[in-house]
């Protein structure tokens, strides 16, 4: 399932305001946005097919937040992956950007500093990729 399908597209127009990210970059007829559109569809197809819809789902029919947090999503799994690491997505239930991960063994809260103004600490709730060596799975 790519991102973009292959279709004239002979927008020139500059984004509007209140656009959505797909939906521009999916219209665009300008040439650098052809390049974007074939990078984007060939780093989904590295996904296992079950995420790759999920993905494609999320950017086309989501916000621009949620358009731009896949993006980030593909981006850093391209990048890890390409290094060598195996990547395993754990606590996705739905959609990628409307669903936060439930709590696992590899969450943490850290407190970052003390706020003079605040009786507690702040704290930083992080959820992220398993990530392990090659071949560690």
């Amino acid at each position: 399932m790519p991102l973009c399908d292959d279709k004239v597209r002979g927008q020139m127009a500059p984004m509007q305001a209140g656009e959505r990210n797909f939906d521009f970059y999916d219209t665009s007829g300008h040439a650098p946005f052809a390049g974007y559109r074939e990078l984007m569809n060939s780093w989904i197809l590295e996904f296992p097919e079950n995420e790759r819809v999920e993905l494609v789902s999320s950017m086309k029919t989501g916000t621009n937040v949620q358009y731009e947090q896949a993006l980030a999503e593909i981006i850093i799994y391209i990048a890890l992956n390409r290094l060598g690491y195996k990547i395993r997505r754990e606590g996705r239930t739905s959609s990628l950007a409307t669903r936060r991960a439930p709590p696992s063994p590899m969450s943490k809260s850290r407190h970052l500093f003390k706020n003079s103004s605040r009786s507690r600490p702040l704290k930083l709730s992080m959820t992220a990729f398993w990530i392990g060596l090659p071949g560690a799975m």
